[in-house]
Parts: structure tokens; sequence; C-alpha cells
């Protein structure tokens, strides 16, 4: 109930805010859909030391790199530091309510078809925001939106707990497995193990 169809022009909204004398962090959107410090993805600089024509990016705006949209390179900003991209880059701000709904809608085969159909440029492929605006999609209700968000946070969260305790164990089971091997570390028998010695 209360859902329509549109368009992702709906949902966002370009942004053209340069950096200026603000200290940024400078990003790069990456095929794995993510927003990534560049700093922490290259191994070599790849962004001018000049970064004050470079765009604003805030936390959950989206942007992309309209010449290499062809591997799917969109991220959104999910923490709460300042960024900036290369002037090339287009950035869009999605509606609070729906950010999570658009992040999923962007992932789907769909949208990656539309991509590849509205992409131009005989010798690289390039989406401009227009085209990127005119994407067509279904639309929930706000409070559908609203719902479909805190219920993905719930799941998420939950991953990252259960991710954290993954690695933990994981990093346990490295220190301690030597020291089972070598004999330097010896595990006490279980009850059941003590009442078949005696």
């Amino acid at each position: 109930m209360g859902w329509k169809i549109g368009s992702f022009g709906n949902l966002v909204s370009q942004r053209s805010e340069r950096v200026g004398r603000r200290d940024v962090v400078v990003l790069s959107a990456v095929a794995s859909g993510t927003l990534a410090k560049s700093d922490d993805h290259f191994t070599k600089r790849v962004y001018s030391k000049e970064t004050d024509k470079y765009l604003l990016v805030e936390q959950w705006d989206f942007a992309y790199n309209p010449s290499r949209i062809n591997i799917g390179s969109i991220g959104m900003l999910e923490d709460a530091i300042l960024g900036g991209v290369s002037p090339v880059y287009v950035v869009a701000r999605p509606k609070s309510s729906y950010l999570w709904f658009l992040e999923f809608s962007i992932r789907r085969e769909h949208t990656k078809t539309w991509i590849n159909t509205l992409a131009s440029g005989s010798v690289r492929q390039s989406l401009s925001y227009t085209d990127f605006a005119s994407i067509p999609c279904v639309i929930p209700s706000e409070p559908v939106a609203q719902e479909f968000s805190l219920r993905w946070l719930t799941l998420r969260d939950g991953i990252r707990a259960h991710k954290t305790q993954s690695c933990t164990l994981a990093a346990l089971r490295d220190a301690l497995m030597p020291k089972l091997i070598s004999g330097a570390l010896r595990v006490a028998p279980s009850i059941n193990e003590r009442e078949r010695q005696s």
C-alpha cells in the first residue's frame, strides 16, 4: 500500500559543493560498492595534493566516477567523516528516509542493466547524473522505507557483531594451537574422561 512508480531522481538530489579550504579525507568509489579512503585502498597516491576543487562528500552521500560506472563503483559514505572526491565524480544526497532502500536498489541486477543501457561513450562508458536520476524504480511510502531501514540496521549490527566475535575466536585459536600441539599448554580432562580414568 502506498507504493508508486518513480525513479532514483525522486530519492536523491545532486550535490556540487566544493571542498575549498576544509580538511577532508580523499575517497574513491571501488568495485565492492563502497567509498573507500584512497590512502587505505591504493598502494600509491592516486589523487592531487590540491583538493580545494574536489567535491564535498558527507555521511550518507553517494558518489561515483561516471567513467568507471561499468564496474559498479557507486558507493555510500557510512562513516561520520568529511570526505572529498575528484571533480569528475557525481555526488548525490539521498532523502534520509530512503537511504538504505536506495542502497539496496542500486545493487539490484535491474539497476545494473539500466546503467549499462544508459551509459554512453564510444571509448569508455559514462553515466551522467541526469541518466542516473532517470533509472526507474518502485518507491514505497516513507513509513515503509523507515521500517525497512530499521530492520536492515538490526540485521547489519548482528552481522558485524558475529564477524567481530569470529575474528576474536580465530585469533585465540591461532595463539593457542601451537602451544597445544607442542604440549606447552594442556587441556584439563572433561568430567566424563576423569570418571573413565578413575
